[in-house]
């Protein structure tokens, strides 16, 4: 069964990067695009662990789970102001 999310963000930068691991070094697995709602597991310094919230992955793989940095997200209430 799958964590559930502690909060909800969206993807403040174009090319946001999703990471395997936590810190700037590690392997980028996806560029998330500016608006992507993402489902935060955990919180750790300045980064985040995030579920993209676009349902089951391609060939039914689950939805893609990695860290991005704090800086490129934004808090719901953010997103919502821009969105009105």
């Amino acid at each position: 069964m799958a964590q559930e999310p502690i909060e909800i963000a969206y993807s403040s930068e174009a090319n946001g990067q999703l990471r395997d691991q936590l810190g700037p070094k590690s392997k980028v697995i996806a560029t998330v695009p500016s608006g992507a709602k993402l489902l935060i597991l955990e919180r750790l310094n300045r980064w985040a662990r995030v579920r993209l919230d676009e349902g089951a992955g391609p060939n039914g793989k689950p939805p893609l789970e990695g860290w991005m940095h704090q800086r490129q997200m934004v808090s719901r209430e953010v997103y919502e102001q821009f969105e009105s």
